[in-house]
């Protein structure tokens, strides 16, 4: 149950807060992993988003930020409280007539109390190649990644870019757990279509670690991973 308040600032932001109950709970499909009993929770959530992007899905100029404060406290019948904030910045600079550049930054934090349902999450296409979506979880997450698109200069059907992409991030369980020597890294490759139900892409992708200093058993790779997806994002 959400009840949501809202407003337009001008004409590239929007600025929120959200009211919300809920019960959470999980069940162990395969695997070990530690019990955790079904929570209840009232969430209050503040944020915005900031948006100057050009066009959509495929930006060639502009800003987008997400950001938001979400706690949860032991009120009415909720038994769990947590606090986390997040912040998301992307950008696109363009140059020539078909080259985009695309850097981002993401960055959350949450305390100890807050449960794995609502912990942050890394991997898939749209966060971290190489990785299958939601492969990891935890209350800290730190990543960057720079992407490079060109747009090809003749129709197949539809607008067709090729991207390639740079990923290196970490989530880590607690604050105390943070080592940038743990972080990884990631890149793929993407053929994207600016279909009329969205954007179509075919992508594959590899992570890897440095163990030690750079040599050629400091590389450690994981498999490929490959993606596909079509439709605007909910």
């Amino acid at each position: 149950m959400s009840f949501l308040l809202g407003t337009q600032v001008g004409r590239v932001g929007t600025v929120y807060s959200q009211l919300s109950y809920e019960k959470l709970s999980r069940d162990v499909l395969s695997g070990v992993i530690s019990n955790e009993s079904d929570f209840k929770t009232l969430k209050l959530k503040v944020g915005g988003k900031i948006d100057t992007q050009d066009k959509y899905p495929f930006p060639t100029r502009g800003t987008i930020i997400n950001y938001y404060y979400e706690t949860s406290q032991k009120l009415v019948s909720a038994n769990i409280s947590y606090s986390k904030l997040m912040f998301d910045f992307e950008h696109s600079i363009s140059f020539g007539r078909n080259n985009t550049i695309r850097p981002k930054f993401v960055f959350g934090f949450a305390d100890k109390t807050t449960p794995l349902m609502e912990q942050f999450s890394l991997g898939g296409e749209n966060s971290f190649y190489g990785m299958l979506e939601y492969e990891l979880r935890g209350r800290q997450i730190l990543s960057t990644s720079l992407e490079y698109r060109v747009l090809v200069p003749y129709k197949l059907f539809f607008d067709t870019y090729f991207a390639v992409r740079y990923d290196l991030g970490q989530i880590w369980e607690n604050a105390e757990d943070i080592r940038f020597k743990d972080l990884r890294h990631g890149i793929g490759l993407s053929a994207l279509f600016d279909t009329p139900i969205g954007k179509a892409s075919f992508s594959a992708g590899k992570s890897f670690i440095l163990s030690k200093s750079i040599d050629k058993d400091s590389f450690v790779f994981g498999p490929y991973t490959f993606y596909f997806s079509i439709g605007y994002d909910l």
